[in-house]
């Protein structure tokens, strides 16, 4: 998904409910976000911070791209 077709308004940047719903997803710099990969996942954990999720990363350097995915925490 572009950063082009993203309405851009307040905190709407990104496509975070599409990108919430518990599949895997990955992003590439350049294309889906424009800060540094490493600013691109802080963003992931505070939005999954903020709205009681957890969220998997994984950075790739090589190819600029960082998979995730935002799960529901486990309650014991």
């Amino acid at each position: 998904m572009s950063l082009d077709s993203i309405p851009r308004h307040g905190n709407t940047r990104y496509p975070w409910a599409s990108w919430a719903d518990g599949q895997p997803h990955w992003a590439k710099a350049h294309r889906d976000f424009t800060c540094s990969l490493e600013a691109f996942r802080r963003a992931l954990f505070t939005y999954a911070k903020r709205h009681g999720l957890e969220v998997t990363t994984r950075s790739d350097r090589a190819t600029n791209r960082v998979w995730f995915q935002f799960q529901q925490p486990n309650k014991p």
